[in-house]
This record gives structure tokens, C-alpha cells and sequence, in this order.
């Protein structure tokens, strides 16, 4: 539910992005960055931090510190570096979003009930860049009350 609500996000700030303004002039380009905070702050102490380095959360994953800023995309590294700077963030990054046309290759693939239920059609595909990535996948979907997980 999370992601879908990351997910529509995006897509309605990239669409606000490229609308222009009734006024005729057209509409700030807006990005977003993944921003994480130290442990231990408090909710009304994470929203002090988002607010006084110019930016509007979108989202967030509480447990993790993890918040989804919504700033202007003029200029993403005079925007990014009052949360490097601030003592109480302890990662910044832009919040980049894959695209991919193309279908998993698996024959298999539609008798696999888990991946299209968490989107993997929309996010697979070759990818050619150079350099390294760290990737991290959240699953939220554990219940922890599961008989087979109990004192796991």
C-alpha cells in the first residue's frame, strides 16, 4: 500500500512538473529526495528537520527514519546540501525512479502469483550504466503473528 502511495506520488509530481500555470507561466520542475534521519528524533523533531532545509514531506516509513521530500529540481545539489550539512540527517540522496518497457523473459512468469502482485513486471529489464548501486528491497508484507514465524 506504501509503495502505491510512493508510486502515485511520483507520477503526480512529474505530471504537476510538466503542466504549465494557469497564469501561462510554467510550474517549478519539483524532484524529490530519499531523506534518513538519525534514531531516536521525534516526530515533531523529523518534521522540524524536513521543514528548515526546504523541503515538504511527501511520505514516510517511520520505523526506518525514511522520508520522501518533495524540493524544487532547479538546482539538486544547492537543494541537497543543507540536509548534508544537518546533524540530524544521516543520508540524502535524489529519489530516482526506474522505467522499463519490457516484460521478465520467464515462461513461467504468469504462474508466479507472487511478482505481479508486488510489481516486478514494472520494474524489470535491462539496465546498461556504468559504475555500482546498492538496492534495497522492503517488504512490509510479513505478519509477524504467522504461526511460522513465531519466535523467528
Amino acid at each position: 500500500m506504501l509503495k502505491r502511495g510512493l508510486v502515485a506520488a511520483f507520477v503526480l509530481l512529474v505530471i504537476l512538473a510538466h503542466v504549465p500555470a494557469a497564469s501561462g507561466q510554467e510550474v517549478p520542475a519539483m524532484a524529490s529526495l530519499l531523506v534518513k534521519l538519525v534514531p531516536g528524533l521525534t516526530p515533531e523533531s523529523q518534521t522540524a528537520v524536513i521543514t528548515r532545509n526546504g523541503g515538504v514531506e511527501m511520505s514516510s516509513i517511520p520505523a526506518l527514519q525514511l522520508h520522501v521530500v518533495q524540493v524544487p529540481a532547479f538546482d539538486l545539489t544547492a537543494v541537497t546540501t543543507p540536509y548534508q550539512a544537518d546533524p540530524l540527517v544521516e543520508h540524502v540522496e535524489e529519489n530516482r525512479v526506474r522505467v522499463s518497457e519490457a516484460m521478465p523473459w520467464d515462461p513461467l512468469y504468469t504462474s508466479k502469483w507472487a511478482l505481479p502482485r508486488i510489481g516486478w513486471d514494472n520494474v524489470f529489464g535491462a539496465l546498461d550504466v556504468p559504475g555500482a548501486a546498492k538496492v534495497a528491497i522492503l517488504d512490509t508484507g510479513i505478519d509477524a503473528q504467522h504461526p511460522d514465524l513465531a519466535g523467528a
